[in-house]
């Protein structure tokens, strides 16, 4: 594939300090992201640039500069520095990162992404499409910069199974869930009903340390018009673009399983 911009230039642009004509078969992007002290749940909604293939922990969170600890992250051991924690539905765990810092300052591990068993990391992919936590240390707030290619396929699908999955959009565009019509949510395999027995989409917030639920609906009348649509925890349909890009999620799916499909939107 052509790729005729890079992220450094997409960035650029969004600053005004690059004025051009780009003709490209591809898009990139990037979106900023506000981490907080404690969990976020955070999306990665890109691919690599200069090479086919998913973004790697080092490329999302660059946390060296000329050797020296970028302001505002936390090196240590696995309790001690930063997390990045990606959660399995099937075996219902975690795959656990951090930020490693040891005793020495020669040791050659210092300020990289290890394994919860110490082993260099760095080069992991991260999925497009996948949501994660990450645990921040530090007080404050800091902001980093996701950047990549866009998908550039026609329309991509992901497997939601059985319990909490990890949730997000693919491609860097907000959407609002009932944007896809009740004929897709009442035939694709998600379940609707009431907050505690139809799908739930969870959105975590790290201030509060609470969720802001959304359910998918469906009442005991088939007259009913908010039937299989996505409401709030309070019942009223959603209205607004939920899904936004960096913003990671939880899907919760009652049913057998199911696969969730998103057309390129542009």
């Amino acid at each position: 594939m052509k790729r005729s911009i890079t992220a450094i230039m997409a960035l650029l642009f969004a600053a005004g300090m690059v004025s051009a004509e780009v003709t490209s078969e591809n898009i990139v992007g990037y979106n900023t992201v506000t981490l907080k002290q404690g969990y976020n749940l955070l999306a990665v909604n890109f691919e690599k640039v200069v090479a086919e293939g998913d973004l790697t922990m080092q490329e999302l969170f660059t946390t060296v500069t000329n050797g020296v600890l970028v302001d505002g992250y936390t090196a240590g051991n696995v309790g001690t520095g930063d997390n990045i924690q990606f959660y399995d539905t099937a075996s219902s765990s975690y795959d656990i990162y951090y930020l490693y810092k040891g005793a020495k300052t020669s040791d050659t591990k210092n300020y990289k992404w290890v394994s919860a068993a110490g082993v260099v990391a760095d080069s992991k992919p991260v999925t497009n499409g996948t949501a994660f936590w990450f645990k921040r240390v530090a007080a404050g707030e800091m902001t980093t910069v996701f950047a990549g290619q866009v998908a550039n396929d026609v329309a991509t699908t992901k497997q939601v199974l059985t319990g909490y999955n990890t949730f997000s959009t693919i491609y860097p565009v907000a959407w609002n869930p009932n944007d896809f019509g009740t004929q897709y949510w009442s035939t694709n395999g998600a379940v609707a009903g009431n907050v505690g027995s139809g799908d739930n989409i969870q959105f975590y917030d790290t201030g509060t340390s609470s969720y802001e639920i959304y359910y998918l609906y469906k009442g005991a009348k088939t007259s009913d018009t908010k039937n299989y649509k996505w409401v709030t925890a309070g019942g009223a349909v959603v209205g607004d673009d939920i899904m936004i890009p960096g913003k990671g999620a939880w899907y919760k799916h009652g049913g057998a399983g199911f696969t969730f499909g998103q057309d390129k939107p542009f």
